[in-house]
């Protein structure tokens, strides 16, 4: 079980810009899991409620993997689905992981909403080029 203490944020008041928060849904490094990577700066809101909205989803949280580095905090998460205890390979099941991980960082981190891309990215990189249906 994780420390719920040693998970906590910190209000970053010492800090002069807000930081751009990263949700990266990868389906590739893994043959088993769907590996969900969130970085928001130094800070992150509640590591457990973030599992807990997951676990809501029908998801088991397999693996959790917490490093810091000059770019912030990444949390990874490998999820499978509770039912078939494989990884994620519905698309709406994984908009609505995205969604509700973004959800969850803004209620922790409300001064960095204005920098979550609620559709056109799916990585730290803007698309260069949009699709157009």
């Amino acid at each position: 079980m994780f420390n719920h203490k040693h998970f906590g944020w910190q209000d970053g008041s010492n800090t002069d810009t807000d930081p751009t928060p990263i949700v990266i849904i990868d389906q590739d490094s893994d043959p088993n899991a769907t590996i969900v990577e969130v970085t928001l700066g130094d800070r992150l809101g509640d590591l457990l409620d973030t599992m807990n909205s997951l676990k809501g989803l029908g998801l088991n949280v397999v693996k959790a993997s917490v490093c810091l580095d000059a770019t912030g905090k990444h949390n990874k998460f490998a999820i499978t689905k509770s039912s078939t205890g494989r990884k994620i390979d519905d698309p709406e099941l994984l908009e609505a992981i995205r969604l509700t991980i973004i959800n969850n960082m803004i209620q922790y981190h409300p001064e960095s909403s204005s920098r979550l891309a609620m559709g056109s990215t799916f990585g730290p990189e803007a698309p260069t080029e949009q699709v157009v249906g």
